[in-house]
């Protein structure tokens, strides 16, 4: 049945901590837990695609676990603990329109090369990026093609914060996938708002004119990040 297979996975998953925790290993084979996952043994998967994976087969779990008529719905510790939002917004530098869809992220991607540190390569997944002469950005308000300035936007940052570490990269002399072997220090407290606020007042990004609310692209980087720390 559905609920006995949901509960073995469950216990897999627990098993899988339980040996990362307590085995004098560095490592753990979760074969069992593959399996238990319905998922090919003999594919490589992507750290990140697995652990998005897991955590989205966890919450159709709990949704779907059942229920006396009158009990409150379980909790859905899923997106409680590990759910953030952002935006990916593009602003006309002509007119300063933007709209930006926000969405709900499980982890966040930096990049490797380059980064010495985890709040450098943050700091560069946040950095603004310029769209200009042959990749003008199409403004639905001016109605016709402009420069723009491109950017992501921390709006709400969860509990638990997922980051995975982009070692791949396309090289585009050798049109091959090449990784990135760099070192990556970690420290044991990461200060988002003062590597977004640092991010987004990068120079040239003060270039970008406010919109209708009077925000530049720095402030809102700033108060997206300051919302993350509450």
């Amino acid at each position: 049945p559905a609920a006995c297979r949901q509960r073995a996975q469950l216990r897999g998953l627990a098993l899988v901590f339980a040996h990362l925790g307590g085995n004098e290993r560095s490592y753990h084979k979760p074969a069992y837990f593959a399996r238990l996952l319905q998922l090919p043994g003999h594919v490589q998967q992507d750290v990140s695609e697995f652990a998005r994976k897991l955590l989205e087969h966890v919450e159709v779990v709990i949704r779907k676990q059942p229920r006396a008529p009158g009990q409150p719905a379980p909790d859905n510790f899923v997106s409680r603990l590990f759910e953030g939002r952002h935006a990916y917004v593009t602003r006309c530098l002509h007119c300063g329109y933007s709209n930006p869809p926000e969405s709900s992220f499980l982890d966040l991607q930096v990049p490797v090369k380059g980064c010495p540190s985890l709040q450098t390569a943050l700091q560069r997944s946040l950095e603004p990026s310029f769209l200009s002469d042959d990749n003008q950005y199409a403004c639905s308000r001016c109605g016709c093609k402009r420069d723009a300035v491109r950017f992501q936007e921390l709006r709400r940052m969860p509990p638990l914060l997922t980051i995975g570490f982009e070692r791949f990269a396309f090289d585009l002399q050798t049109l091959e996938r090449r990784k990135a072997s760099d070192s990556v220090s970690i420290p044991d407290v990461l200060d988002v708002r003062a590597v977004a606020t640092a991010a987004a007042t990068m120079p040239g990004s003060e270039a970008a004119p406010g919109d209708a609310a009077g925000c530049t692209p720095a402030q809102e980087a700033h108060v997206g990040a300051a919302a993350a720390d509450r």
